[in-house]
């Protein structure tokens, strides 16, 4: 498991919290498990995107990976860090889509912002750098996820950039659970 200080104290929540956020000591999901749901075939054009927990998850280009159905859970993914993080307990969905070493890691992370009544926006704006059989990298925009006080004011300065997130993941369809889930650097790119 690798572990990266953020470069900005609560710069955004998914910094804090991806910076080693891997997990090899949990077994993933098998692969090759067939899903019962719309989601899981790749033989469509275009994926039916997942519910994403009332948090408005917007991926800059996803018309490009419309028919990818491990960025529809990529997006989950991160709809569920959203929820945990606000609802200041493990969302239900973050169990669907991470394997138990991750969810205990965002838990961990987590704990000392739920203790302060800290919130992230309801929103989140990402970018898919790539997406292979495996791995997610996918981009975040810092300020669409810094952290708020009780008193809705940001805790410490976001950093205006694009974090480079790279998620790791096995199984297929709804069985598909990202083992990792870390930040490694920035992305290029102008504000959203």
């Amino acid at each position: 498991m690798r572990h990266r200080a953020p470069r900005v104290a609560a710069v955004a929540v998914l910094a804090l919290l991806a910076a080693g956020c891997g997990g090899d000591d949990e077994p993933a999901a098998e692969a090759g498990t067939p899903s019962p749901s719309a989601s899981a075939t790749t033989s469509a054009a275009r994926v039916e995107q997942p519910d994403t927990l009332g948090v408005d998850v917007r991926v800059t280009n996803l018309d490009a990976h419309a028919g990818d159905p491990a960025v529809a859970r990529w997006r989950l993914l991160n709809a569920a860090i959203v929820r945990t993080t606000n609802d200041r307990t493990v969302a239900p969905a973050l169990r669907q889509v991470a394997n138990d070493a991750v969810v205990r890691d965002f838990a961990q992370r987590l704990a000392p912002g739920w203790k302060d009544g800290w919130t992230v926006p309801n929103s989140v704006v990402l970018r898919i750098e790539d997406s292979q059989p495996g791995r997610v990298i996918g981009c975040l925009w810092s300020p669409s996820q810094a952290y708020r006080g009780k008193d809705g004011k940001s805790v410490g300065t976001a950093d205006q950039s694009w974090l480079r997130i790279v998620s790791t993941y096995s199984g297929t369809g709804d069985a598909l659970r990202f083992g990792s889930f870390e930040v490694d650097g920035t992305c290029a790119g102008e504000a959203p």
